[in-house]
């Protein structure tokens, strides 16, 4: 091989490694986090917000509960989860809803979480994500379980626990 090829191949090395670097960075991974310790979760997080064994992170998700009647679509902005069959008592319905009140909750970066008047459903979702597993767009997570979805924003502590039996908004801690 000859000196300038030998340049050209050490460069195209080092321009993987960053490369590699900033598509990490660019999708919220943390290359030092464990899968078993959910470092994502922050400090000081409500005392009901679940750890998850698994963590996955991504640009944008949307998926499903292995029951399938639980589906989220999460986004940097907001986060937002359905939820087919439930036995707690609906909400009364606004005069202004002209859809399902009650079953789609949403939690917007830096606000408090909200029921949503929806005239569409996140089910099915295209994925189906594993129980004790969280799911991480930027500041937003969702841990999964076997009893329902526990979503929050990781910067204001906002969130909401939807499950078959409740759904609860979280506040700072």
């Amino acid at each position: 091989m000859t000196a300038s090829r030998t340049r050209r191949a050490r460069s195209g090395g080092a321009v993987a490694v960053v490369l590699i670097s900033l598509l990490t960075a660019a999708c919220g991974a943390d290359p030092t986090a464990s899968p078993e310790t959910p470092a994502a979760l922050p400090q000081g997080s409500p005392a009901s917000f679940p750890t998850a064994k698994v963590t996955r992170s991504s640009r944008t998700a949307f998926f499903q509960l292995p029951s399938a009647n639980i589906g989220c679509h999460m986004q940097p902005a907001w986060v937002r989860c359905d939820i087919q069959a439930q036995t707690y008592a609906l909400p009364p319905k606004p005069p202004t809803c002209q859809g399902l009140y009650g079953k789609s909750l949403r939690l917007d970066r830096g606000k408090k979480a909200e029921i949503l008047c929806a005239g569409d459903s996140l089910l099915p979702a295209p994925e189906t994500v594993d129980y004790d597993t969280t799911v991480i767009v930027e500041r937003m997570r969702c841990v999964v379980q076997e009893s329902g979805v526990t979503c929050h924003d990781a910067d204001s502590g906002y969130g909401f626990v939807l499950s078959r039996q409740e759904y609860r908004f979280l506040a700072p801690s």
